[in-house]
């Protein structure tokens, strides 16, 4: 059995993979395997990741399956991990070269359920940093809910990839990646909620070991309606998935989850408008409204999205366009 078991959704990636690779052919820790899922890729990925891979120190292997989204694909490799901890990498993240032996040997030490890390998102033109999670770390261990806590008090960042999770944690309390959401957050909040909630045991490296890249024609760094919109949506069916099969009759939990999500939704809501996507915004307003009034003001930043997503929606253009100018 190998120590850690690397699993790579991979749709289309044949352009960047390559760095995801090789930031893996450079750990110092060598006791790993690597399952690529690719996902239906109608470009050169598989011939890509066979290339990069070829002269590797680890075990490898790709799968193919037709496209069922990043879920389904993360689902398929945790089938055919044989790590005691898994880490999930997206097709362009790419890691230090301590990671893996920081992360595992830090579970390790404590017993850990999972253990986080901070994280930079990047531009993959100039590595310029975007934005970084600066997660405060605590030397001991903390309860799964606490962290919990702290991530729907936007304190503390988890994307998945910042992550190791024990396999045999995650089997025995059934938790995989929602199928349903073939994209966007919605899986990925789903999936961190059910460890956190499930965990005992949680740790955190300080160290910011991970960056996400963000391409300029990506979906992360454009504004468009549909994908918004699918984001939007997701979690929503997200928000309502959790509070009705997770947390059951925890009111705190609900109350943190509920401000939380109307926080993420009013964010999209002011990229919608902003757009002039008017029409579509006005009706995701006025199904959701009582989620979008939850979302907290932490700040000034908050307070004016929130006002004016709900009252003045004609001026979040304008609004965009200054805070880019900044």
């Amino acid at each position: 059995m190998v120590e850690v078991s690397v699993i790579i959704p991979a749709y289309n990636a044949g352009r960047h993979i390559s760095k995801t690779l090789q930031s893996l052919k450079a750990q110092t820790f060598e006791d790993i395997e690597v399952v690529v899922v690719n996902d239906g890729s109608t470009d050169n990925t598989v011939e890509v990741v066979e290339k990069a891979l070829s002269d590797a120190p680890f075990p490898w292997k790709v799968v193919s399956q037709e496209n069922m989204g990043a879920s389904a694909a993360r689902n398929r490799g945790l089938k055919m991990a044989k790590g005691k901890y898994v880490l999930f990498l997206d097709s362009d993240d790419y890691i230090h070269k301590m990671f893996i032996e920081r992360m595992y040997h830090t579970a390790i030490k404590e017993n850990y359920q999972a253990v986080f890390s901070n994280v930079v998102w990047v531009n993959s033109e100039d590595n310029r940093i975007i934005r970084n999670s600066n997660n405060r770390c605590h030397s001991s261990a903390s309860s799964g809910r606490d962290v919990l806590k702290l991530m729907l008090q936007r304190e503390f960042t988890i994307v998945v990839d910042n992550g190791i999770y024990e396999k045999s944690f995650l089997i025995k309390n059934s938790i995989k990646f929602n199928s349903k959401r073939k994209q966007f957050y919605g899986d990925v909040l789903e999936f961190v909620f059910r460890v956190l909630y499930k965990a005992q045991r949680v740790g955190c490296v300080p160290d910011v070991f991970v960056a996400c890249s963000i391409r300029d024609n990506s979906v992360s760094s454009t504004l468009d309606k549909t994908h918004l919109i699918l984001h939007f949506n997701n979690l929503v069916e997200s928000y309502h998935e959790i509070q009705n099969h997770m947390i059951n009759s925890d009111k705190e939990m609900s109350k943190l989850l509920t401000q939380y999500i109307g926080y993420r939704l009013l964010v999209i809501l002011f990229k919608l408008y902003a757009i002039g996507e008017t029409d579509a915004s006005n009706k995701l307003k006025t199904k959701n409204i009582f989620l979008l009034k939850q979302a907290p003001t932490r700040n000034i930043r908050d307070f004016v999205i929130k006002f004016l997503v709900l009252y003045w929606p004609g001026l979040c253009r304008l609004a965009l366009i200054l805070h880019s100018k900044t």
